[in-house]
Formats: structure tokens, sequence, C-alpha cells
């Protein structure tokens, strides 16, 4: 009986577990044959096969777990030797948490069509020679960050919708009441009385509406314009990029700096970080014009408009006015007279 048993226990292990598994089991202290007859241990291949898993489980969770792990501790390394560091950039860089994807090892390591088109989508935030802290270093499965001077706009929490929306005036109770008490009215001299106050009423609320599409219109070339010189203070970041996944050859500080030789300076390791250095023709406020002057303040400061271009905006008048300011220009945007914009560029 003894002999039955342990065949019938040799073919259920041989079952549940590969060749290696059951032959551990089996070449185990005690073997099979000389453990007692089951009848007088109930549940001994269930115990047996559970003592098996839970000493594999372990195993299981650490082979899970271990990239990962690496991930984190070469991330601090490259943290640890970067960050608060200051580089030289050799490009101009985009204005947006994109940046400039480079792939080592390729010949070019850089997509520019891509780039340019992110140059031309959100303008430049670190251009050629500038300074820039390195703020963050993030290793990802397939990518490695490396952030410069706050990484580039577009992250959680920035402002990104531009949009502004406004609800239409609704028709008032009393037009309501005349275009239905129209139908019935058989008096025409009464019906034209009627039918003149439904159309002052109508147009009366499409003045209000080209008004408030107007006020519309600038408030959000406003929130565009605010969103535009955030994203020029807000830095940008190379993404390093690998096919199949980031391989620890490529997690040491040589290699980060190998990759993005071409891009960046890293001479100079102990300098203090300096902030980014903005383009000449926005770096200043022109004589201290502000949002909110009127015209004739303006030209006190600026002196007469060489250009003015007026246009309507539904009911609301709109002027655009440049101004010379030695070797740049000045263009104002004023609304019924009020200035709501105004930017500089170089002649």
């Amino acid at each position: 009986m003894a002999g039955s048993t342990s065949g019938e226990t040799r073919k259920l292990v041989a079952i549940r577990f590969k060749a290696p598994q059951a032959s551990a089991l089996l070449t185990n202290r005690h073997t099979i044959e000389q453990l007692p007859d089951r009848r007088c241990w109930p549940g001994l291949e269930d115990n047996l096969v559970n003592r098996t898993l839970r000493g594999l489980l372990p195993l299981l969770v650490i082979g899970m777990l271990a990239p990962s792990l690496l991930r984190g501790q070469t991330e601090d390394v490259l943290a640890q030797y970067f960050l608060g560091r200051t580089v030289t950039i050799k490009m101009d860089m985009p204005a947006n948490k994109d940046g400039v994807d480079v792939y080592p090892g390729r010949q070019p390591a850089i997509n520019y069509n891509d780039y340019s088109q992110r140059i031309k989508r959100y303008g430049i935030s670190l251009h050629s020679g500038d300074k820039a802290p390195v703020t963050k270093v993030h290793v990802k499965d397939k990518l490695v960050e490396f952030q410069l001077a706050g990484g580039g706009y577009g992250t959680a929490g920035d402002e990104k919708d531009t949009a502004v929306i406004f609800t239409p005036t609704p028709k008032s109770s009393r037009e309501k009441d005349l275009e239905r008490d129209i139908k019935s009215t058989t008096d025409q001299q009464k019906r034209r009385r009627m039918q003149d106050e439904v159309n002052d009423m109508r147009q009366h609320r499409e003045r209000e509406d080209a008004r408030l599409q107007a006020a519309a219109n600038v408030a959000q070339e406003q929130r565009r314009q605010r969103i535009y010189e955030r994203a020029q203070q807000a830095g940008s970041r190379f993404n390093l990029k690998f096919p199949d996944r980031v391989v620890l050859e490529s997690l040491t500080p040589d290699a980060v700096m190998q990759a993005l030789a071409q891009y960046l300076d890293f001479a100079a390791p102990g300098a203090p970080a300096a902030p980014p250095v903005a383009p000449p023709v926005a770096s200043a406020n022109p004589a201290g014009i502000h949002k909110g002057m009127l015209p004739d303040e303006v030209d006190a400061l600026l002196g007469r408009p060489v250009e003015v271009q007026r246009t309507k905006e539904g009911s609301l008048d709109v002027s655009h006015s440049t101004y010379e300011q030695g070797p740049n220009l000045v263009e104002a945007v004023f609304v019924e007279g009020v200035l709501v914009r105004y930017t500089i560029r170089s002649k």
C-alpha cells in the first residue's frame, strides 16, 4: 500500500511541476517513499505544493521589482551628479515640455524636422549660448529626461487652454411675446409697429453679442500672450530615447554627457546656476508703459506712432499702433482707447 501511495504521489508532483521542480521535491531530505501513508497525512500533496509556491513567490517578486529598483538607484546617482549644475546651451530649445528628442547611436541623433516644428509652434525658451541649471533627471523605461531650468512649459498645473467663450444674449420675454402676437394680428399698421420693435430688439442683441464676442477675443489674446510669456521662462529639456529599453551602460554621468556633448557644454561643474538669458528685445519695459494706459499717455512716453491701423471688432474700436524705440519697434493694441497688449521686436 505504501509503495502504491508513493507512486501516485510521484505522478502528482510530476504533473504539477516541471521537471526541475519535481526533481527538487523528490530528492528532498525526506523522499516521498519515506513519508507515511497519505491516509495518515491528509492533504500531503497540497501542503507540498503550497510550501513550494510560498518559496518561489519572493523570487518572483524580486524579479519583477528589480528593473524598477535599478532605475531608481541609477536615477539617484545621475541626480546627485547633475542637479544644480550649470550648463551652456549650444542650440535653441523649444519653449515646451516636449523639448528635443535625442537618439544615441543614430546619425543624425536628432530628427531636425520634429525639432524645427516645435520651435515654430512653441517659440524659444533657451537660446544658444544661454546658461541654465539642470533641475531634474528622470529615468523611464525607454528614455532619460534631462530637464533644464524647469523642464519646459505644459506640465501638470500649467495653464494650457486659451479659449474664452461668451454666452449669446437670450431673447427677452417682450421679444418672444411680440413674435407670438405678430402671427395672430390682422391689423397691418399694428403688425408693422410690432415688427419694427422686434427688429430693434434683435439688432440690440446682435450689437451686444458683437461686443461680448470682441471682449472674448481680446481676453483670449491676452491669455494666449500670458501663456506664451510664461513658456519663455519655463526652460526646456532633452529626451534621450532608446529603441527597446534603457540599458545600465547608458545611465552613467559619462554616458549622459557623451550623448549630449553636441548640444550642451558641461564645463565648470562647480559654477553657480545662472538664470536663462532672455532675448534682448524682450528684456525690459520700454519707458514704463503698462496695460490700461490711454493712447495719449503712451504717446507721451514713446512719441508719436510711426503707423496706426484701426479696425472694428463687432462694435468695439481696435487700433494697432507702432512706435520706434532705438533698434526696436513697440507694437501696441488698444481696445476702446485702452492699452490691452504690447510687444517688442527688432526692426
